[in-house]
Protein backbone atom coordinates (compact mmCIF):
# COMPACT_ATOMS: atom_id res chain seq x y z
CA UNK A 1 0.00 0.00 0.00
CA UNK A 2 1.20 3.50 -0.83
CA UNK A 3 1.88 5.85 2.07
CA UNK A 4 -0.51 8.76 2.45
CA UNK A 5 0.46 12.20 1.17
CA UNK A 6 0.78 14.79 4.00
CA UNK A 7 -2.52 16.54 3.21
CA UNK A 8 -4.44 13.27 3.49
CA UNK A 9 -2.46 12.24 6.56
CA UNK A 10 -3.48 15.46 8.28
CA UNK A 11 -7.15 15.01 7.30
CA UNK A 12 -7.14 11.55 8.83
CA UNK A 13 -5.42 12.77 12.01
CA UNK A 14 -8.05 15.51 12.47
CA UNK A 15 -10.79 12.92 12.99
CA UNK A 16 -12.86 11.90 14.91
CA UNK A 17 -14.45 15.31 14.91
CA UNK A 18 -17.61 15.43 17.08
CA UNK A 19 -19.00 18.67 15.60
CA UNK A 20 -18.99 17.23 12.10
CA UNK A 21 -21.25 14.40 13.21
CA UNK A 22 -24.20 16.81 13.03
CA UNK A 23 -22.86 19.32 10.50
CA UNK A 24 -22.00 16.73 7.85
CA UNK A 25 -24.65 13.99 7.94
CA UNK A 26 -24.46 11.06 5.60
CA UNK A 27 -21.71 8.96 4.09
CA UNK A 28 -19.12 10.59 1.83
CA UNK A 29 -16.71 8.55 -0.28
CA UNK A 30 -13.72 10.72 -1.11
CA UNK A 31 -11.52 9.43 -3.95
CA UNK A 32 -8.22 11.28 -4.26
CA UNK A 33 -6.14 10.37 -7.32
CA UNK A 34 -2.45 10.69 -6.58
CA UNK A 35 -1.43 9.76 -10.12
CA UNK A 36 -2.72 7.67 -13.02
CA UNK A 37 -2.17 4.40 -11.12
CA UNK A 38 -2.68 5.36 -7.47
CA UNK A 39 -5.74 6.66 -5.66
CA UNK A 40 -6.78 6.86 -2.02
CA UNK A 41 -10.28 6.00 -0.80
CA UNK A 42 -11.56 7.71 2.32
CA UNK A 43 -14.99 7.43 3.91
CA UNK A 44 -16.26 10.30 6.03
CA UNK A 45 -19.21 9.30 8.20
CA UNK A 46 -20.57 10.37 11.58
CA UNK A 47 -17.63 12.69 12.28
CA UNK A 48 -15.07 9.96 11.59
CA UNK A 49 -12.88 8.99 8.64
CA UNK A 50 -11.81 5.55 7.43
CA UNK A 51 -9.08 4.77 4.92
CA UNK A 52 -11.31 2.64 2.74
CA UNK A 53 -14.27 2.80 0.41
CA UNK A 54 -17.67 2.69 2.16
CA UNK A 55 -18.72 -0.79 3.24
CA UNK A 56 -20.97 -2.32 0.64
CA UNK A 57 -20.04 0.52 -1.71
CA UNK A 58 -23.05 2.54 -0.51
CA UNK A 59 -22.64 6.24 0.04
CA UNK A 60 -24.74 9.41 -0.12
CA UNK A 61 -22.00 11.34 -1.89
CA UNK A 62 -18.91 10.47 -3.90
CA UNK A 63 -16.31 13.18 -4.51
CA UNK A 64 -13.48 12.44 -6.94
CA UNK A 65 -10.55 14.81 -7.34
CA UNK A 66 -6.81 14.89 -7.91
CA UNK A 67 -4.30 15.13 -5.09
CA UNK A 68 -3.24 18.53 -6.43
CA UNK A 69 -6.83 19.84 -6.21
CA UNK A 70 -7.28 18.31 -2.75
CA UNK A 71 -4.11 20.02 -1.50
CA UNK A 72 -5.22 23.36 -2.98
CA UNK A 73 -8.58 23.06 -1.22
CA UNK A 74 -7.04 22.08 2.11
CA UNK A 75 -4.50 24.92 1.93
CA UNK A 76 -7.23 27.47 1.23
CA UNK A 77 -6.00 28.34 -2.25
CA UNK A 78 -9.15 26.88 -3.81
CA UNK A 79 -12.73 26.66 -2.52
CA UNK A 80 -14.71 23.46 -3.22
CA UNK A 81 -17.51 25.25 -5.15
CA UNK A 82 -14.97 26.95 -7.42
CA UNK A 83 -13.15 23.65 -7.97
CA UNK A 84 -16.48 22.10 -8.99
CA UNK A 85 -17.24 24.94 -11.40
CA UNK A 86 -13.77 24.51 -12.92
CA UNK A 87 -14.48 20.76 -13.29
CA UNK A 88 -11.63 19.82 -10.97
CA UNK A 89 -14.05 17.85 -8.77
CA UNK A 90 -16.53 15.21 -9.84
CA UNK A 91 -19.60 14.80 -7.65
CA UNK A 92 -22.04 11.93 -7.68
CA UNK A 93 -24.94 11.75 -5.25
CA UNK A 94 -26.56 14.30 -2.98
CA UNK A 95 -25.48 17.74 -4.14
CA UNK A 96 -26.83 19.30 -0.94
CA UNK A 97 -24.40 17.18 1.05
CA UNK A 98 -21.61 18.24 -1.30
CA UNK A 99 -22.30 21.86 -0.37
CA UNK A 100 -21.70 20.90 3.27
CA UNK A 101 -18.26 19.50 2.41
CA UNK A 102 -16.95 23.01 3.04
CA UNK A 103 -17.59 22.31 6.75
CA UNK A 104 -15.14 19.41 6.64
CA UNK A 105 -12.58 21.63 4.92
CA UNK A 106 -13.09 24.40 7.49
CA UNK A 107 -12.71 21.96 10.41
CA UNK A 108 -9.44 20.59 9.01
CA UNK A 109 -8.07 24.07 8.31
CA UNK A 110 -8.91 25.16 11.85
CA UNK A 111 -7.11 22.11 13.20
CA UNK A 112 -4.09 22.96 11.01
CA UNK A 113 -3.95 26.51 12.37
CA UNK A 114 -4.26 25.23 15.95
CA UNK A 115 -1.52 22.63 15.48
CA UNK A 116 0.91 25.29 14.19
CA UNK A 117 0.55 27.42 17.32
Amino acid sequence: MTSLPPALEFLVSTFPHPKLKKQFPGVCHLVVAQDADTHHDLTIQAGEVALSAPSGGKCDLRITLSLETFEAIMSGKLKPPKAFMEKKIKIKGKVGLAMKFQRVVDAVRKAQRTSKL
